[in-house]
């Protein structure tokens, strides 16, 4: 393994860079708003973006004394100051409303912010975002590192902080690069961890809200009373560990190869659209809809063998690897123990034919659906599942 090579295939060329702070010049001269201050953000401004990256997020950050007060008015200006000069605009809804932006095969987010000095200042989360960017840019030491963790968490499937995924955030693992001193210190120590870890004084843990609390509990170094690592799921944290520990004993390339999913022959395959909403809140839904048809094959009898999805942020396919595609056409259910006759007597009332067996009742009842696909179909009915998709059906 050459780490060398890996961060040339994944740095942004010199060309891509200056690409980049073009398009980002064009949208600043754009943007024409008194009392802000208008700059990029996110992994663009860090210099911790990947190569190929399309997205570039703008912070427009208002007067904090003139808003302090009442912040509720910063999305609804900021939106009016980018119709003027955009077409195709969308307002996404979040914490703090933001919006989104195409423009020139970049995909820009202008996201409205207070210009904080101090972390207590803040009114929203999103406050604090420009001094996430200070902060890693004191560590810019750290920039390849932190490219490296990336393309390693997004390689194997733990990266996105977002509901549908509860991963790694980019932030998270900015963080735990800088905080272990580098990519491969970070691996060996994450390596290491337990079924809880805690980075960060345990008597400020204390005072986090419950909700906040998880399997890794990271205090965030610009504003301690918040757990950068909140939106990790348990199952994100244990694959990061278990993917490091082979890491550790196998330093291939493979671990920093962006897969495509496969979907395993002779899988039931079933394809929808996700709702028109903010990509967070369609993944959520659509995740929803898939663990719901997950939920009842289970509960039908089906063993599900493989199973997983793939979205391209509107269009995705669900799939299940079962075991047989059909079942007995009879199912067998539980009555009460023959001891309790009232209740026995509602059961062969319900039941024309039962048997006993060991001081309980039981009874066969045909089963509805005999083949799979018919079964799904009836789901895609319920509102588990049509509530949470614009469209789905077998292919």
């Amino acid at each position: 393994m050459d780490l060398k090579k890996i961060l040339l295939k994944i740095t942004p060329s010199e060309e891509e860079k200056q690409n980049m702070l073009k398009i980002v010049k064009e949208i600043l001269n754009k943007i024409d708003l008194k009392d802000t201050v208008i700059s990029l953000g996110g992994s663009g401004a860090k210099d911790t973006w990947l190569r190929n990256s399309n997205e570039i997020d703008i912070y427009v950050r208002f007067n904090y004394n003139k808003f302090k007060d009442d912040d509720s008015e910063i999305s609804k200006l900021l939106g009016n100051a980018l119709r003027k000069k955009f077409k195709n605009i969308i307002r996404l809804h979040g914490s703090r409303d933001y919006y989104q932006i195409k423009y020139k095969n970049f995909t820009i987010e202008a996201i409205p912010i207070l210009d904080i000095k101090e972390p207590e200042q803040a009114r929203n989360i999103t406050d604090i975002s420009k001094m996430h960017v200070d902060y890693v840019l004191k560590h810019h030491r750290f920039s390849k590192d932190i490219r490296l963790a990336k393309v390693f968490a997004k390689s194997n499937n733990v990266y996105g902080a977002e509901s549908y995924i509860s991963g790694f955030s980019g932030y998270l693992l900015e963080l735990l690069v800088i905080h272990y001193k580098g990519f491969m210190n970070s691996i060996k120590n994450a390596s290491k961890w337990k079924s809880q870890t805690i980075i960060g004084k345990e008597e400020d843990v204390k005072v986090l809200n419950e909700s906040k609390l998880g399997p890794l509990i990271f205090l965030d170094p610009v504003q301690n009373s918040r757990n950068a690592a909140a939106a990790l799921s348990r199952e994100k944290y244990e694959e990061f560990i278990k993917v490091c520990k082979g890491f550790i004993k196998d330093q291939s390339d493979k671990f920093f190869e962006i897969k495509e999913k496969k979907i395993p022959k002779n899988s039931i395959i079933i394809s929808f659209e996700s709702l028109h909403e903010k990509k967070d809140v369609a993944g959520a839904k659509f995740v929803k809809a898939f663990r719901f048809i997950q939920t009842q094959l289970e509960l039908e009898g089906y063993k599900i063998i493989n199973k997983d999805w793939k979205w391209d942020g509107e269009k995705g396919v669900y799939w299940f690897l079962l075991k047989e595609n059909k079942l007995e056409p009879l199912i067998k259910v539980n009555g009460p123990p023959i001891k309790f006759h009232k209740d026995l007597e509602k059961f062969k009332e319900k039941h024309k034919e039962i048997f006993t067996s060991k001081g309980r009742s039981f009874a066969f009842v045909k089963r509805e659906f005999l083949d799979v696909n018919d079964f799904i179909k009836s789901l895609f009915k319920l509102p588990n599942v049509k509530d949470n998709v614009r469209s789905i059906k077998i292919i």
